[in-house]
């Protein structure tokens, strides 16, 4: 990820991701850990108890894992495969119990969710999705102000799942022309209702939202830097949550 590898190993990323300008992203992207319903962890407070495997295929479905990992949690990475659709198959012939990282848009049109065999354990993002009330959200878990950035470091890039940028050195009038024509076409209801008729989400931030979380993001402490940052450690939220959609009072 450009935006936290500099961080991550100074040494081989020189790259200022805050000179780029962002315009906007078409979407904020939330990721869920999910299980298969027949897999011995049917809960997040379980996966504290209990080794769970997962399907690695790259990226957060390898991360997010290792993250959880190095707080006490026990999701196991499985070896990788070739995607996430190879992962889910996977799931489905018991190969391993679930995915430690999937977007929300990709589950919640699957036929598995629809047949309630699928188990959504915990949300990742900044903030709780709009359609997941009563799922777990990691940041239930948080503990303290160190818990807090480290699970934004890792997050943080989620705001701006399609990111549209222009390079550095690009005037800032030219910036923000861009800027003012991007959200008045996110805001377009020719545009929206194409994307419904899609099957595509949106939920976009804006250009200057998006370099303020970058920011954040490079603000993070030193002790919170570390390649795997580590996610709050065995600590429960006071009021449980539902673990599936269908299963909220």
């Amino acid at each position: 990820m450009i935006v936290t590898d500099s961080l991550f190993y100074p040494d081989r990323f020189r790259f200022d991701p805050r000179k780029v300008k962002c315009l906007g992203s078409a979407l904020r992207e939330t990721q869920v850990a999910t299980a298969w319903h027949l897999a011995p962890v049917q809960t997040f407070d379980q996966v504290f108890q209990r080794e769970s495997l997962v399907a690695g295929a790259g990226g957060s479905t390898t991360s997010y894992p290792a993250v959880l990992n190095g707080a006490g949690h026990t999701l196991q990475g499985r070896r990788r495969y070739a995607g996430t659709a190879e992962g889910s198959l996977a799931m489905e012939r018991r190969e391993v119990d679930g995915s430690g990282a999937i977007t929300w848009a990709s589950v919640k049109v699957t036929q598995a969710l629809r047949g309630k065999q699928l188990r959504i354990l915990v949300q990742f993002g900044l903030t709780r999705h709009k359609e997941l009330p009563d799922v777990p959200w990691i940041y239930d878990y948080v503990r303290n102000d160190a818990d807090r950035a480290a699970l934004n470091l890792v997050f943080g890039p989620q705001e701006f799942g399609r990111p549209y940028l222009v390079a550095e050195g690009v005037p800032d009038a030219t910036v923000g022309i861009l800027r003012a024509a991007f959200d008045r076409t996110m805001a377009s209801r020719e545009f929206r209702a194409d994307a419904m008729r899609r099957g595509l989400d949106l939920d976009p931030p804006m250009g200057a939202e998006i370099q303020g979380v970058v920011e954040d993001i490079h603000r993070t402490p030193r002790c919170c830097r570390r390649p795997r940052a580590q996610a709050p450690r065995g600590h429960r939220p006071a009021s449980p949550r539902a673990t599936h959609p269908d299963d909220a009072p």
